[in-house]
């Protein structure tokens, strides 16, 4: 578990070189798996996130640590990609870069108000708001996935279960 933060820090990096070599239009990193089993000793955290999320009660203050560390490398990546230069853009320009998680929730796995990160301005993203589904009567993330479909030519209008999914969200350009 120790380990994590460098080989975190090694796949992020060799991600973005992937994808400023072209050796790969789309690139996925996945921290953990939905059990979260692993500790956090740079954190000085003992137990693994799903204690913290709930096997221990909630414990938010862990939480919001744990969190916060993940968004630092999502930082890390955004500038790495940010960094380099493709003929007078960025990497990150060109890209989108989707960050998630699958709880809202954590104590009771709730999915209501589920928080999502876009970054980058390819396929014409707008950035620099905080969009929110109003109005929508029980909101899916597959619109999200569907709508970043649509960013770069995929022209269909359901992701996943169609029943769960009602189009494309509106307004990411």
């Amino acid at each position: 578990d120790a380990a994590i933060p460098k080989v975190g820090t090694f796949m992020m990096d060799m991600l973005v070189m992937a994808l400023a070599c072209e050796l790969s239009p789309v690139a996925s990193l996945q921290w953990t798996d939905t059990e979260a089993k692993h500790t956090f000793p740079w954190l000085g955290l003992n137990q693994h996130h799903h204690f913290y999320q709930h096997d221990g009660g909630f414990r938010p203050v862990e939480c919001e640590q744990i969190m916060t560390w993940y968004s630092e490398q999502h930082a890390y990546l955004l500038q790495a990609m940010d960094a380099v230069d493709m003929g007078g853009h960025t990497l990150l320009d060109e890209s989108v870069v989707y960050f998630g998680t699958e709880l809202a929730q954590p104590p009771t796995h709730g999915k209501a108000d589920m928080p999502f990160l876009l970054a980058g301005g390819g396929g014409g993203l707008r950035g620099g708001r905080f969009l929110r589904n109003e109005g929508i009567a029980d909101p899916s993330h597959n619109n999200l996935l569907v709508a970043i479909l649509n960013l770069f030519g995929d022209e269909r209008q359901t992701f996943g279960d169609p029943a769960h999914c009602t189009g494309p969200y509106a307004g990411l350009t």
